[in-house]
């Protein structure tokens, strides 16, 4: 039988059920892939290496607008002064992902590819210029293979939040092939003219929390347990390979949670946690997970702070259509189920049983849109990934909470 190591509390708390001989690895809106931006660091920390705060790397967020050939005028939103780079770009009606890689000792060169779905649009290279904040280089439509000199400029975020992404990290290789390595990216909101320092408390709070902190508990800790865990684990297989026995399973134990800033303007600030977890079986598996807060009070949101309680069915039949429209749409419903959702006539005990492809839980905000997410296996075969919907604040308008326009465009 496999056995597993995990984090507790929280978020990964239910990773510790997948973790037992299957894994995955977060894609928000498309299949797992292989992307550089998912390579483990080649870089290897001292076995003794502790949650200190020598242990945690800090990143710059930043936010920028330029123009990308045949995409035109393209908003970012992506981390720098990392091994790699995550974020996501919209171009005009076209939105995606971005994945990339960044000198872990300077700025430069600062490399990253646009994807739409699963297609490689863009490619860039160019650099980081601190005193101006802007990042210049060459950017490379990959249907016309083109080059292209591009420049994006700072990015203004009305009524946003001042972010640090850090991160806790501990690696351990106990013999050639058998290691462990366990990470922690988490979001820390600063102080700033518009978020008083009892509100930025407040929110650092209810992040921490939401992964897996306790008041017995630190991140820190968590971390530091998770990696013992494992090191218990491997210890075995370490002893195979020094009695020259080839050891048994997966030995290259990985546990990592990463942030994605998703949007952060109008008094709305939206993070996605994606936790990658590979601790043997036959692929990696990842766990999604998502807090959106209202910057003015401090408050997380749920989906009924947008949404007005009593049109939420009508807002989940709407989520439905869009989900038809995917190519998931074809495997989640029979195809008379699947007209009747598409035109709006599913009713009675047929329309309830098909609420349960709707938690209102899992869901984030990008821009000017509302992104609804399922995880691995939840409603479709791993192989599709993990489907998404997206529902732009058009699409919705009529069925929201009064007052909630102001958030939107």
């Amino acid at each position: 039988m496999k056995r597993s190591f995990s984090l507790v509390g929280g978020l990964l708390l239910g990773l510790t059920v997948l973790g037992a001989g299957c894994s995955a690895r977060l894609s928000l809106s498309e299949p797992s892939t292989e992307r550089p931006v998912y390579q483990a660091p080649t870089s290897t920390s001292d076995a003794s290496a502790t949650s200190s705060t020598a242990a945690v790397k800090a990143s710059r967020l930043l936010s920028l607008e330029g123009t990308l050939p045949h995409l035109g005028r393209t908003t970012l939103s992506l981390t720098l002064g990392d091994e790699r780079i995550m974020g996501q770009y919209e171009a005009g009606s076209r939105s995606g992902a971005m994945y990339g890689t960044v000198s872990t000792t300077r700025a430069n060169p600062v490399e990253f590819s646009l994807y739409v779905g699963d297609e490689e649009a863009v490619q860039f290279r160019g650099s980081y210029e601190e005193a101006s904040g802007r990042v210049v280089g060459t950017a490379v439509y990959m249907g016309a293979m083109k080059e292209q000199p591009v420049t994006f400029l700072p990015r203004f975020e009305a009524e946003g939040a001042k972010i640090e992404l850090k991160k806790i990290e501990q690696r351990k290789e106990l013999a050639r092939g058998v290691s462990c390595h366990t990470t922690l990216e988490y979001p820390v909101i600063q102080v700033s003219p518009y978020i008083p320092a009892e509100r930025a408390t407040v929110l650092n709070q209810q992040i921490r929390q939401f992964l897996g902190e306790t008041s017995t508990t630190t991140l820190e800790g968590l971390v530091e347990a998770s990696q013992k865990d494992c090191i218990e684990l491997q210890s075995e297989f370490a002893a195979d390979m020094e009695t020259g026995d080839e050891p048994s399973g997966i030995n290259d134990y990985e546990y990592e949670t990463m942030t994605l800033v998703t949007r952060n303007e109008r008094g709305l600030l939206s993070f996605v946690y994606s936790t990658y977890f590979y601790t043997g079986g036959a692929h990696p598996n990842s766990v999604t997970a998502s807090q959106v807060f209202d910057l003015a009070t401090g408050r997380t949101l749920v989906l009924t702070d947008l949404v007005r309680p009593d049109k939420l069915e009508a807002w989940i039949q709407r989520e439905q259509q869009e989900l038809l429209k995917t190519e998931h749409g074809e495997w989640l419903f029979e195809p008379e189920i699947s007209k009747e959702i598409a035109d709006g006539s599913l009713k009675g005990d047929a329309a309830s049983s098909t609420a349960a492809y709707s938690s209102k839980d899992q869901w984030y905000l990008s821009e000017n849109t509302l992104v609804r997410y399922y995880q691995s296996y939840e409603i479709a075969p791993y192989a599709a990934g993990m489907p998404s919907t997206e529902l732009p604040f058009s699409a919705w308008r009529d069925l929201a909470v009064p007052g909630v326009d102001r958030w939107f465009r």
